[in-house]
């Protein structure tokens, strides 16, 4: 609904003539927000709400205020300290909070086109192996070496059946330090660009790996 000019007017007036009531309260509603705030009590509709009524009460303060000063940096009110303390508290909130967010929205973002890759590499991989009837020992081997992740490292890969390896020293290893995979292994190193054979390792935990022969493709940690 489109409020007209002198309807919005009013309103506004009617919204200041309820401020005035509360003025003498101003700090302890000011104090009562940011504490609310700060506990997350308070959404982003209630955020917006309170910088409505912060707009408000400064149009009833303009309007309070007689404008017959001398000078034009005196004809309107500054912000007070506590208004400021306010403002800055906000901010800082609403940083603290959106910053978390967007990091986690990225490394979401990139650990899923990592395992993406992972699933295309597979292709390369398996018409290699169609084609020449084994694994190649290497990516490059299979047209898919020059691939990199999300954060700039090429895919590892190894390969295991057939590859002659003496050992499981190689070999990535699940919680109970068994083999993930019995054909090759295939991962990224993830955001820290840190890896460990074992997943059980704190540098592990961010890899985008390929385990149970390709049944799963996601984070380590996960695994």
């Amino acid at each position: 609904m489109v409020l007209g000019g002198e309807t919005k007017v009013r309103a506004i007036a009617y919204k200041c003539l309820f401020l005035r009531k509360i003025d003498k309260h101003w700090a302890a509603l000011a104090r009562q927000f940011s504490w609310r705030f700060c506990h997350f009590r308070l959404g982003f509709g209630g955020v917006m709400n309170f910088l409505t009524w912060l707009y408000l009460y400064r149009k009833y303060l303009e309007a309070a205020t007689p404008n017959v000063t001398k000078g034009p940096s005196e004809r309107h009110l500054g912000f007070t300290l506590i208004e400021w303390m306010v403002v800055l508290s906000l901010v800082g909130t609403l940083v603290a909070i959106g910053v978390p967010t967007y990091s986690n929205y990225v490394d979401q973002t990139n650990n899923a086109a990592a395992a993406t890759d992972i699933r295309s590499l597979e292709q390369f991989i398996t018409r290699y192996e169609v084609n020449e009837g084994e694994l190649p020992d290497f990516l490059t081997d299979a047209g898919a070496g020059g691939l990199t992740d999300p954060w700039g490292n090429p895919y590892q890969y190894l390969r295991i059946a057939g590859a002659g390896l003496k050992g499981k020293g190689a070999l990535r290893k699940d919680k109970k330090l068994n083999p993930i995979n019995s054909d090759y292994d295939l991962y990224s190193m993830g955001k820290d660009s840190k890896s460990k054979k074992p997943l059980t390792a704190k540098a592990s935990h961010d890899d985008v790996i390929r385990a149970a022969n390709g049944a799963f493709v996601g984070l380590a940690i996960n695994y």
